[in-house]
């Protein structure tokens, strides 16, 4: 999927750089929003360290088969996320959705806890409040447990985005 493939590209590049103004290992207050590509806002925490994006792409397409969102999220220091939902036929997206395959939903969630480092979930949730439209920001809520190559889990926790989505032929 070519949204796919732009999305893991972002993640690997905003890895390659310096430690952000937002600060993306730490210290996230309440002023948390990205720096580059976009003016929303993705936090979490990772194992209890505040996490802020500093790029976010975010994406959806609704068609009469499926409605898809994709959010892509990064620290300029490594750690980032995407968080892909989709319904089948669709009713619209919108509600809480878990990494469990449930009637007509697909959820994915990836971790990268750097830019070599994929942590895939042992289980997740992802809940829309507003699953967004052209001119209204997609926002959120996620939490996830992930499992490091390294073995171990680590616990995304506190996750909130608020996002403005681009739509195809925008």
């Amino acid at each position: 999927m070519k949204t796919s493939l732009v999305s893991f590209l972002v993640i690997a590049v905003a890895g390659c750089g310096s430690k952000g103004a937002s600060g993306g290992d730490g210290g996230v207050t309440g002023d948390c929003h990205a720096i580059i590509a976009s003016d929303g806002v993705v936090r979490w925490d990772d194992d209890g360290a505040h996490q802020c994006a500093d790029v976010i792409a975010a994406d959806r397409s609704i068609g009469s088969q499926l409605d898809i969102i994709e959010i892509v999220a990064s620290t300029i220091n490594g750690p980032g996320l995407i968080i892909t939902v989709s319904v089948m036929p669709p009713p619209p997206l919108g509600g809480t959705y878990t990494c469990d395959p449930d009637a007509g939903a697909r959820t994915i969630f990836s971790y990268s806890t750097s830019t070599k480092m994929q942590a895939p979930p042992t289980s997740c949730t992802v809940t829309f409040t507003n699953p967004g439209a052209p001119g209204v920001h997609a926002t959120g809520t996620f939490s996830a447990t992930v499992s490091p190559p390294g073995g171990g889990s680590k616990s995304i926790t506190n996750g909130f985005f608020d996002v403005p989505l681009f739509f195809p032929g925008d």
